[in-house]
């Protein structure tokens, strides 16, 4: 697509993300008024579907009122209403009409389906537009080249509820307000179509092709920084079926820039290429420095919290001088999206506080009132507050808080086995491309680690057994194995273990771009996923030289 174009679609949609940017930022210096604005609203709006009636929204007058009347709830508690909307009923949670459901997986393996109405998606476009808004304004170098953001493989065929209800987005730009969606469309550098290719070889084939021909590819936005490897693997090992698959005049270019038989240059082939936006907090830290080797030279944009559900906080800066500096970006609370509470993780049994209540250095669990219908619901996801923009907190994402495993009183959470592995690589310098600890009850109740070898790792006994020490810093785990009621961490070495990990999610509904990796995983049957035929001994490993 021409770049005088590109730029003239560029001015139009700054023109139009200007007002919902400013409003942002009008948020964040008074973020109290806004909140009880929103939830007023929210009540307001709701008060006469069964749900609001049951609740009696139309007695409730304050926030203290809305926090003493309306229950905390998960997934589960809602579930026989959201039922109700499936089979096709109306005015059960919102007055509002459910235009689709999207799924996300629970926390015991079934999937959850979120109700997404007009309303939601306007708070999803209050955040969204603000966020991209300020990435444009602080890299004006993006103006005028192609963009890609994440269009994952479909996950499943086209499905409906019992009532006749859409279930799934057809790809991402849906979180976008329709002028934003239909600019973003024009600006893509990979069709929309692709996102529908159930064949995941398919898929990566079509995706590689397109972004090879964009020559001014600018700006990435992900979710998952694990989300491009396989893309950019399969540009490598299938270098000559992509060049038969494009023109001439491209295959030309491709083979001026890159040396076949060697690692491509993606600064040669996206000279251009000046952001990439995704997940860096949490268990995804650790997959960054894979995502940096591929791409040296570009930006990295630590995406917010945001969830199928709703937006906790999305990428902000105070000045492109600030991000210069600091090589990074900070994540601050969207504010004048949805209502947003939050649990003192020191002290859980106090009220909950508000988003301008939050404390520099607090751990925090989000809970959030959207125009989707759900109301106090709890997220699970850990939080730290960094500080404050305005008056609006800054965060940032630690891990999952429903990812606690419990065999026999050891409590061992997804955060402090995140810890463990990156203080065990750190401490015998080996790496690894994947590993996921599960539960195992087989025989003596213990840890497998299931890990994928990287470069210097010489030794999966002394890795379990670094790992079972560092682990036994939590009290719980150290009683559990002093007393013989676990055993020691057993490592199992595999190949293809993110591929793997990836499919089973998406066999039990999950797109592949909203897939987030775990350090800690107690859903599903990881033993037979990883069994016998993708398993390598380590000495094998070494002997090929696959780890080297």
């Amino acid at each position: 697509m021409a770049t005088n174009f590109l730029k003239f679609i560029h001015y139009c949609y700054l023109a139009n993300l200007r007002k919902p940017a400013n409003a942002f930022v009008l948020a964040c210096k008074k973020p109290a008024p806004v909140q009880a604005e929103i939830l007023s609203t929210t009540l307001q709006q709701n008060s006469n579907t069964e749900y609001g009636r049951a609740m009696n929204f139309a007695n409730i007058h304050s926030i203290d009122g809305f926090q003493q009347q309306i229950p905390v709830v998960t997934y589960e508690d809602l579930k026989p209403w959201i039922e109700k909307v499936c089979l096709g009923q109306s005015q059960v949670l919102t007055a509002e009409e459910v235009e689709l459901f999207e799924l996300t997986s629970g926390s015991s393996g079934g999937n959850k389906y979120i109700p997404y109405t007009a309303g939601l998606s306007t708070q999803f476009s209050n955040a969204i537009d603000p966020w991209f808004y300020h990435t444009y304004q602080c890299h004006p170098q993006l103006k005028g080249l192609q963009t890609y953001i994440s269009l994952s493989p479909a996950a499943r065929v086209a499905e409906e509820t019992a009532g006749g209800i859409p279930i799934g987005m057809e790809d991402d730009t849906e979180y976008f307000s329709p002028f934003s969606r239909w600019a973003v469309k024009k600006m893509m550098a990979v069709p929309n179509r692709v996102g529908r290719y159930r064949d995941i070889q398919h898929w990566k084939h079509e995706t590689a092709v397109y972004l090879l021909l964009a020559k001014n590819l600018g700006l990435i936005s992900i979710w998952s920084p694990t989300f491009l490897t396989p893309i950019l693997e399969y540009i490598q090992q299938h270098w000559d079926l992509l060049m038969a698959s494009i023109d001439a005049k491209n295959r030309h270019r491709c083979r001026e820039l890159v040396s076949i038989g060697s690692q491509f240059s993606t600064s040669e082939l996206w000279p251009r290429l000046a952001v990439i936006s995704c997940w860096t907090e949490g268990v995804s830290a650790q997959y960054l420095e894979g995502l940096r080797q591929w791409f040296p030279q570009v930006f990295i944009q630590a995406k917010g919290l945001m969830a199928t559900e709703c937006v906790i906080s999305i990428p902000h800066y105070t000045s492109l001088e600030a991000v210069e500096q600091t090589q990074s970006y900070t994540s601050v609370l969207a504010v004048n999206s949805h209502f947003l509470e939050f649990s003192d993780q020191n002290n859980p049994r106090a009220l909950p506080l508000l988003a301008h209540e939050l404390k520099e250095g607090g751990i925090y669990s989000p809970i959030v009132t959207t125009a989707g219908g759900l109301y106090r619901y709890q997220l699970r996801d850990l939080c730290e507050c960094l500080g404050y923009y305005q008056g609006a907190p800054l965060i940032r994402f630690l891990s999952k808080q429903d990812r606690v495993s419990d065999i026999c009183g050891e409590k061992l959470h997804t955060i402090e086995v995140e810890t463990a592995l990156q203080h065990c690589s750190q401490q015998l310098g080996y790496q690894y491309k994947f590993a996921l600890l599960v539960p195992n009850q087989v025989d003596r109740p213990r840890y497998t680690l299931y890990v994928e070898p990287g470069y210097g790792f010489n030794s999966a006994a002394i890795f379990a057994e670094t790992l079972d020490s560092i682990l036994q810093q939590n009290q719980h785990y150290h009683y559990c194995r002093q007393l013989g009621q676990l055993s020691n961490v057993e490592i199992v070495c595999i190949e293809d273990g993110y591929n793997r990990y990836v499919e089973t999610l998406m066999a039990n509904g999950l797109r592949y771009g909203d897939i987030k990796p775990a350090a800690l995983e107690t859903r599903f049957d990881w033993h037979g996923v990883f069994g016998p035929d993708h398993q390598v001994t380590d000495a094998a490993y070494f002997k090929t030289g696959s780890a080297l």
